[in-house]
C-alpha cells in the first residue's frame, strides 16, 4: 500500500478519506493512496460523528462462516448500511499474545481489538475495542480526521539493552514546516514508518526519525507497512537485539514518482539497533543504523497484471514475513498484496526463499502470467471484494492460519466492484477481518505450497 489517498492510491490500500474530502480532484489524489490503511470516514463533518459513534462501540463479536473460516469483525453490518458505528480495522497484524494470555489485533486504526484468550480468538468470539493514545515526539496528540498511523503492529522487545518491553511500529505523517501537528491529506506525502514507545502515562510516543529513509515532502520513499523479523524466534512478535540472530526490517515504499506514487515495491534492510534513530544517522540518510535497502519483490518487468491500478501506477505492498519449517525444510515466506485495494482485483499473494534476504520466488498462477491469488475461492464463495493484506501466523498448537480483510458485497450490492467506487464514497464501505486455516505442504519440486482451508 503506498498509501496515497490515504496515500493508498498508488500504493495500495489506503484511501477512503480522500474520497470523502475532495470530489473529482480527490478521486485522482485518492488514486495515490496506497492500499493499506484507509480509515473508514465520511467527510470532514461526518468524521467527527463517526469518531463519536466509535467511542460508543466498545465490544464486538465474530461468527463462523465455515468449518475453518471465521469473520471476526463487521458482523453488525446490514444491507444498505453506509454509516459506521465502529471504525474499521484493516491491514491486520499477526495476533499479539500478552503475558496474561489475551490476544490483541492491531492494524490501521487508533485502536486495537482484544480477546480474553486464544480460544475466544480462534473461534471468532467476543472482543473488546481498546482505544490508544498516540503522540508526536513533541507530546502533541495524534488526532483529527484520518491522522492516525497505518499498519500498526506491536512487538515485545526482550534481552538487555532493549528499548522497552513493548514497541509499536506504524506508518505516520509528520507535520509540514510551520505546523504543530500533521494534517490530512496535506502531509500524507511525507508518511514514513516509525517506532512508537510507551511513556509513563501509557501513551505511545513516536520517534523523531523513521526506521528507513528520511522524512521529505516527496512521494518517493513514502511508506507505511513495516515489519521487524528475527530468524529463530518462535514468536513472530518478539525481537531480541542481543539474541544472536540479526534483525531485519521488511517494508514497502514508493520507488518511483511520476507526479504521484507510480510504483510501490517491497524492500528489506538489516537493523543493528532498536534505540531511537540518531540525528547523525538521519542526516546520512540511514535513520536506523544497519545495512542497505534491498528490493525483494517488485511489480515485474513488464509489470504483472495484478499489480496494475486503474487509477494509474503499479503496487505490491504489506509484506508480512514468517519462518516456516515444512517437512523438515526451512523457508522464509512473505505474505503481501498487489493491485487496486477497493476492487475485486486486490489480492492475497506470497513469495518464498531459503534465505531471509532472498532472492524470493513469487508464487505464480498455473499459466505463469501473474501472481497466484489465494483469495479467488474466498471471493467467489463468500461474495467478498477488497480482499487483501494477508498475515500468516502459527497457532499455539502448531498450525498455520491467515488473517486478512475484505468487504462484503452483500452490504452494498449495487456497487460495481470491478473498479473504484463511483456511486459510493470509500468511507461508506467497511473492511471486515477474516481468519482462515492454511494447508502448508511441499510441491513435487520442493517449493512450499500454501492454500487456505475453509471446510
Amino acid at each position: 500500500m503506498g498509501k496515497s489517498v490515504k496515500s493508498r492510491a498508488v500504493s495500495g490500500d489506503h484511501s477512503g478519506a480522500f474520497y470523502a474530502l475532495i470530489s473529482c480532484v480527490t478521486l485522482l489524489a485518492a488514486a495515490f493512496v496506497h492500499a493499506g490503511s484507509f480509515a473508514s470516514a465520511p467527510s470532514v463533518a461526518g468524521a467527527s460523528a463517526t469518531e463519536n459513534h466509535f467511542r460508543a462501540s466498545t465490544t464486538g463479536k465474530g461468527r463462523q462462516l465455515d468449518a475453518r473460516f471465521f469473520q471476526l469483525t463487521g458482523t453488525h453490518l446490514v444491507q444498505g448500511q453506509t454509516e459506521q458505528t465502529l471504525q474499521e480495522l484493516p491491514d491486520p497484524a499477526p495476533p499479539f499474545i500478552t503475558a496474561q494470555g489475551k490476544v490483541q489485533i492491531y492494524g490501521s486504526a487508533p485502536y486495537f481489538i482484544q480477546y480474553k484468550n486464544w480460544n475466544e480468538f480462534e473461534n471468532g468470539g467476543s472482543f473488546q475495542v481498546v482505544p490508544m493514545t498516540l503522540k508526536f515526539p513533541s507530546g502533541a496528540a495524534i488526532q483529527g480526521v484520518y491522522t492516525h498511523p497505518w499498519d500498526l503492529r506491536k512487538y515485545r522487545v526482550s534481552g538487555a539493552g532493549g528499548t522497552g518491553k513493548e514497541i509499536l511500529v506504524g506508518g505516520a505523517m509528520s507535520p509540514s514546516a510551520g505546523r504543530p501537528i500533521a494534517v490530512w491529506p496535506d502531509d500524507n506525502i511525507n508518511r514514513r514508518i516509525f517506532m512508537f514507545r510507551p511513556d509513563d502515562l501509557g501513551a505511545w510516543v513516536r520517534d523523531v526519525f523513521p526506521i528507513a529513509g528520511k522524512v521529505a515532502q516527496e512521494w518517493t520513499g513514502h511508506s507505511y507497512g513495516g515489519n521487524f523479523f528475527q530468524p529463530g524466534q518462535s514468536d513472530l512478535n518478539t525481537i531480541n537485539p542481543n539474541g544472536g540472530n540479526p534483525i531485519y526490517f521488511f517494508f514497502e515504499k514508493v520507488s518511483e514518482d511520476r507526479r504521484g506514487p507510480y510504483k510501490t515495491e517491497i524492500f528489506v534492510k538489516k537493523v543493528d539497533s532498536l534505540a531511537p534513530p540518531s540525528s547523525s544517522a538521519f542526516r546520512s540518510g540511514r535513520s536506523t543504523p544497519g545495512g542497505e535497502e534491498t528490493k525483494l519483490i517488485g511489480v515485474g518487468t513488464p509489470p504483472r497484471p495484478s499489480t496494475q491500478r486503474t487509477v494509474g501506477g503499479y503496487l505490491v505492498e504489506g509484506p508480512r514475513p514468517i519462518q516456516m519449517d515444512i517437512q523438515g525444510q526451512r523457508f522464509y515466506i512473505i505474505a503481501f498484496s498487489s493491485g487496486d485495494f477497493p476492487t475485486d482485483s486486490y489480492t492475497l499473494n506470497y513469495a518464498w526463499s531459503r534465505n531471509v534476504t532472498g532472492p524470493y520466488q513469487t508464487v505464480m498462477n498455473r499459466d505463469g502470467t501473474d501472481f497466484l491469488d489465494l483469495g479467488l475461492e474466498i471471493k467467489a464463495k463468500y461474495n467478498l471484494s477488497w480482499v487483501g493484506r494477508p498475515s500468516f501466523f502459527r497457532t499455539p498448537s502448531g498450525n498455520y492460519e491467515m488473517l486478512f480483510h475484505g468487504v462484503s458485497k452483500n452490504i452494498l450490492p449495487d456497487n460495481d466492484y470491478t473498479k473504484w467506487p463511483k456511486k459510493y464514497e470509500l468511507w461508506q464501505f467497511f473492511r471486515s477481518l477474516f481468519k482462515a486455516n492454511l494447508q502448508v505442504l511441499l510441491n513435487a519440486d520442493g517449493s512450499p505450497s500454501i492454500t487456505p482451508v475453509l471446510h
